[in-house]
C-alpha cells in the first residue's frame, strides 16, 4: 500500500475539511446524535492550520498517491493531573481498514508521546467499536471506565 504521512500544515483546506466533517459526523456512525454545523467544521479546520505547529498538538494524516485521505489521527498533549497525551479522534477509511493503518498511527502518536515527556496515552472508544477496543488492548491500553449517558429530550 502506498501513502504518505502528512502533518495538518501539508494537508490541503479541502483534506482538512473533509477530515473536519468526518471528525464531527462520526458519532453519527456510532448510533449519537450531534448538533455540530458547518460553523464548527470551519472553526475546527481553522483550529488544525493555526496549532499545526504547536508542540502540545499531534494531527496526523495518511494520504494515498492520489491525494486521497486514507486514515488521520488527532491528539493533544496534556499537563493535568500530569504530562499524558488524549487521542482526540482517529479514523481509517472504509475502504481502507483492517490493513493496519490505526495501528500505524497509534504507533506513530506513541512515539510521539514518549518524546513529549508524557507519562501515559488515553482515548475514549464507543462501546459498540469493538475493532478498535481490541486493537487498543493489544497495544497495551487498560479498560479505566464507562461513560454512561441518559438522554433527556
Amino acid at each position: 500500500m502506498n501513502y504518505t504521512l502528512k502533518y495538518a500544515r501539508e494537508l490541503t483546506k479541502a483534506q482538512l475539511d473533509m477530515i473536519a466533517y468526518t471528525h464531527l459526523t462520526m458519532p453519527i456512525e456510532w448510533g449519537r446524535r450531534t448538533n455540530d454545523s458547518n460553523q464548527n467544521q470551519a472553526a475546527l479546520v481553522q483550529y488544525w492550520q493555526q496549532t499545526s505547529t504547536a508542540p502540545k498538538i499531534f494531527f496526523v494524516a495518511l494520504v494515498s498517491s492520489e491525494d486521497v485521505v486514507m486514515a488521520f489521527l488527532w491528539a493533544e498533549s496534556q499537563d493535568e493531573p500530569e504530562c499524558h497525551v488524549h487521542i482526540r479522534s482517529i479514523w481509517v477509511a472504509s475502504d481502507y481498514r483492517r490493513q493496519g493503518l490505526a495501528r500505524f498511527l497509534t504507533a506513530e502518536v506513541e512515539a510521539w508521546a514518549r518524546s513529549a515527556g508524557a507519562g501515559w496515552l488515553q482515548t475514549n472508544v464507543h462501546i459498540n467499536n469493538k475493532v478498535m477496543q481490541t486493537i487498543n488492548r493489544e497495544a497495551g491500553y487498560v479498560d479505566t471506565y464507562i461513560r454512561q449517558v441518559k438522554e433527556l429530550l
